[in-house]
């Protein structure tokens, strides 16, 4: 489903929320735990909507080192649709076909946060998803 986005075996998309605190946080948290979690096969993809943006921070979305999916891309009104995001930030991961991994997967990164060190937040998850064969009980 997100092959020409990524090849990862297990991508977050992610839903952010700039405009908010909680948002801005969380996208600190995920920039730091994402070349780890990359590293161990998870990618992330962003839902990049422009509803809430102004030009500029629309176009800022480039800066960052996951793939996005922009608005005006047909595969965007598809994702909002088949995963029913109704709060953001929100991450849900998913295996390469799309069938949903976690749901809580912000929860998740920002509970494990506070350890400070991205490479172990990024093992935790990686093990979590990988030892319990996509089940979304973590």
């Amino acid at each position: 489903m997100f092959e020409s986005y990524s090849r990862a075996g297990v991508i977050g998309i992610y839903f952010p929320n700039h405009l908010s605190g909680d948002g801005r946080y969380f996208n600190s948290i995920l920039e730091d735990v994402y070349p780890e979690l990359n590293g161990y096969g998870i990618d992330i993809i962003m839902m990049a909507g422009s509803r809430c943006y102004d030009e500029d921070m629309y176009h800022s979305f480039e800066q960052y080192p996951w793939a996005c999916i922009y608005s005006d891309d047909p595969m965007f009104e598809t994702v909002n649709n088949l995963y029913d995001v109704y709060n953001s930030p929100s991450l849900i991961f998913v295996d390469k076909h799309g069938k949903v991994v976690d749901r809580d997967g912000k929860l998740h990164i920002s509970n494990l946060s506070n350890m400070n060190e991205p490479s172990a937040v990024a093992r935790i998850i990686a093990a979590d998803i990988n030892t319990n064969g996509y089940d979304s009980d973590w």
